[in-house]
């Protein structure tokens, strides 16, 4: 499956295939993993997920990866997020053996932690991203009540008129 564009691997895919030994879902532009996609995988010896653009893992997605015995992740060339949500995959990557060259994982961002590894970064330096508010949901009963209101006007001067001409 590697070099097919795919932005998500589908819930429930490899379900039927309990047998696979050996994944590659390198090259391609993953950017997270669904929990659970790999549960059914007893057999999984090999998973590439090189080249990618995956910022962070799940804390169930890492567990689903240490509940594979001999299981051998490679990750290397992703676009991780070296800020306060990497800690848990941080702390992971220092006591796993699953991952392959873990000491290749660098971070792609913020611009401050540009091409430090993950293995080296230091937890109380990272930075936490700004809150930000989605506003699309307001916005859009905002519009509504807008919408609403004008066909309201339209229907009482519609009916004003009605009335005078009777």
């Amino acid at each position: 499956m590697s070099g097919n564009n795919l932005l998500y691997v589908p819930d429930g895919i490899f379900s039927s295939m309990p047998n696979l030994k050996h994944l590659d879902l390198s090259n391609n532009s993953l950017v997270t993993l669904q929990d659970g996609v790999f549960a059914n995988l007893s057999n999984l010896q090999t998973l590439d997920l090189r080249h990618n653009s995956l910022k962070h893992l799940k804390n169930t997605t890492l567990f689903e990866f240490s509940s594979h015995p001999g299981l051998s992740v490679l990750l290397g060339d992703n676009s991780w997020v070296c800020d306060c949500n990497i800690e848990p995959f941080f702390s992971w990557l220092k006591e796993t053996t699953v991952v392959k060259n873990s000491s290749i994982l660098v971070c792609v961002s913020p611009e401050k932690m540009r091409d430090t590894p993950v293995t080296a970064l230091k937890i109380p330096e990272l930075e936490c991203p700004p809150y930000v508010t989605d506003t699309s949901l307001q916005t859009s009963y905002v519009f509504l009540g807008i919408v609403l209101a004008l066909i309201g006007v339209i229907f009482f001067v519609g009916f004003i008129f009605e009335q005078k001409r009777y």
